[in-house]
């Protein structure tokens, strides 16, 4: 084991009988480390968890019972605990964690809004979006004292919002904005903007549409328009005109898919970006040349798509069946995708949790959420907190997990994976 010196025993062999599960494993390690409050283990034999008797695993992995066997325990993983949930006025289209203080979620209402991990609304973004949320993201500017945002709608357009946070408290329904304001926006889709993502670093905004296109995005941080100081825009809405402060300029456009660019993900970086599309195919491209240069092609349409914090790429590719696939790039285009399965329904959504190569979140269509290591091939618990399809889930503060869906809930757990 790599845990610390007191959870640790002799290395010294011993004889265990083959009947025994991961829960018969545990009782042997608690009574070996005599202590004085069990705690549950997992165990690991050649890179899988061990989830039936060592008897069945060594016959699967065509291991003698005659030799030794190195078997590594790690701490159990606790079920996600309920932490909060909030509350909105339609389905709940995308959630993003990534901020450390503040969960952003979207909504069909055509509104997004921020959120603490203790269910408290801080803003609500609206009045700009003619048509439902699809995706959010939060950026990485704006400091301390403001949040930035980035929306993308029904309406073709995105938006990138400032949200004063700094002392923020819940805000009731009618108070509106809470302070927050749309400084830029982004137009050149010609269909429904479905995906977004910020690169790393924060310089460029990828966005994929309906249109089958993705668009490459660039804007100053001061909110001036690309290459001016402060250009004042007009934009005429259903409700009348309003001031734009800026647009984003297009730097790139990524030409290829065939159906609507569901998913967007960026890796390495920053210098790959992954798509995935209606098209049933992944595509990676070259963002500094703006090429396609590798795909991967499934058997139904791509809904998401999610790179693991290590330093080798894998991708969780989920869509429009019951199974999680995870997609090496280096390997052969013959290779057959590792499959998670255990949904009933489409996965509408998966995320790797950050800096856990092994660990995984899933929302489905069949009202679930469901936690996984990928070292196994069911997964470690499964979330029934939605009462209608979940439709999308990320991590929030490592040890956060945020999903939405279309009961109009925002759903908060606490992960456990100490």
């Amino acid at each position: 084991t790599r845990l610390a010196e007191e959870f640790r025993i002799t290395s010294t062999p011993i004889a265990v009988p083959a009947r025994l599960s991961r829960y018969g494993l545990s009782e042997v390690i608690n009574h070996l480390l005599d202590l004085e409050k069990p705690k549950p283990f997992d165990f690991i034999v050649d890179g899988k968890l061990v989830r039936t008797s060592l008897e069945k695993l060594l016959l699967a992995g065509q291991i003698s019972a005659e030799t030794v066997t190195e078997v590594e325990y790690i701490p159990a993983v606790s079920p996600p605990a309920p932490q909060a949930e909030g509350e909105h006025k339609d389905w709940v289209s995308s959630v993003d964690g990534s901020n450390a203080n503040f969960i952003v979620s979207g909504c069909y209402d055509g509104m997004a809004r921020v959120w603490t991990r203790t269910g408290a609304c801080v803003s609500e973004l609206g009045g700009v979006h003619e048509d439902s949320v699809t995706a959010v993201a939060a950026g990485e500017g704006g400091g301390e004292r403001e949040l930035e945002v980035f929306t993308a709608s029904k309406d073709c357009t995105a938006w990138l919002w400032r949200v004063p946070v700094a002392g923020a408290t819940a805000v009731e329904s009618s108070s509106k904005s809470g302070g927050a304001s749309a400084v830029c926006v982004f137009r050149g889709h010609t269909d429904a903007v479905e995906s977004l993502a910020v690169r790393p670093g924060g310089a460029m905004l990828a966005t994929g549409a309906w249109d089958t296109n993705i668009h490459l995005w660039a804007w100053t941080k001061e909110g001036g328009e690309v290459g001016s100081s402060q250009n004042v825009k007009k934009q005429k809405t259903s409700k009348g005109s309003k001031e734009v402060l800026s647009e984003g300029q297009s730097v790139s456009l990524l030409e290829g898919h065939a159906g609507s660019v569901s998913t967007l993900c960026w890796t390495d970086e920053g210098k790959a970006l992954y798509s995935g599309s209606w098209d049933r195919s992944v595509r990676r491209w070259d963002a500094e040349q703006g090429t396609s240069v590798q795909s991967y092609v499934s058997n139904k349409a791509i809904y998401s798509i999610s790179s693991s914090p290590s330093s080798s790429v894998c991708l969780a590719i989920a869509g429009a069946d019951k199974s999680i696939r995870l997609w090496d790039p280096r390997q052969t285009e013959s290779t057959v995708p590792h499959l998670l399965t255990s949904h009933t329904g489409w996965v509408n959504c998966v995320r790797w949790l950050p800096n856990q190569p092994h660990h995984i979140v899933s929302a489905s269509h069949d009202h679930t959420v469901k936690l996984w290591d990928v070292r196994a091939q069911v997964p470690l618990h499964t979330i029934s907190a939605h009462t209608d399809k979940a439709l999308c889930v990320d991590v929030h503060a490592e040890e956060f997990m945020v999903s939405g869906g279309a009961d109009c809930h925002l759903h908060v757990h606490k992960i456990c994976l100490d």
